[in-house]
């Protein structure tokens, strides 16, 4: 008998283990007018796996009213009609989804562009990845990005600073 409880804690523990997890460049530096592609992949603990997948890609600067916890307004939405208007027409999935790869292309960098963007997925449940964003640089823009709801100034990087580091949780 001593046996059979030590299995089933054994399989809780295994499948508590499981967790969210996504890989995404945390600092990409861009120029005015080019064109960004965000590499991205994800993955879900197994209960969460689904033929129904939904990514969104979200801002920290503005907030919308929608019916969901997480109110910031989209970047990218399968539905153009949702996203900020000034990202309608230049932002893009160009990831498979069904291989569990997010990565989005946004066209023709702007200077009103959100500095800081991160993924929302939908597989059953929402999740969102606001402690693995993305931080896009315009040298020389002097952008302030928001994060969290606090507001700091984004200098120009130099090269004490690596020009793209990943994020992998």
């Amino acid at each position: 008998m001593k046996l059979l409880g030590l299995i089933s804690l054994i399989s809780i523990q295994a499948t508590a283990g499981q967790t969210w997890k996504i890989t995404v460049d945390q600092y990409i530096n861009a120029e005015l007018g080019s064109n960004v592609t965000i590499l991205c992949s994800f993955s879900n603990p197994k209960e969460y796996d689904s033929d129904d997948v939904k990514v969104y890609w979200k801002t920290f600067g503005k907030t919308i009213e929608i019916n969901d916890k997480d109110k910031k307004a989209f970047v990218y939405h399968p539905n153009e009609t949702f996203m900020l208007e000034n990202y309608r027409g230049r932002t893009k999935l160009i990831g498979d989804i069904k291989k569990k790869n997010c990565s989005l292309q946004i066209q023709e960098i702007s200077p009103n562009d959100e500095p800081t963007i991160y993924m929302r997925l939908s597989i059953k449940e929402n999740y969102s990845f606001v402690k693995n964003p993305v931080n896009i640089n315009v040298p020389g823009s002097g952008v302030t990005q928001a994060t969290n709801d606090q507001a700091v100034t984004i200098l120009p990087f130099t090269n004490s600073l690596p020009p793209s580091s990943k994020f992998t949780c």
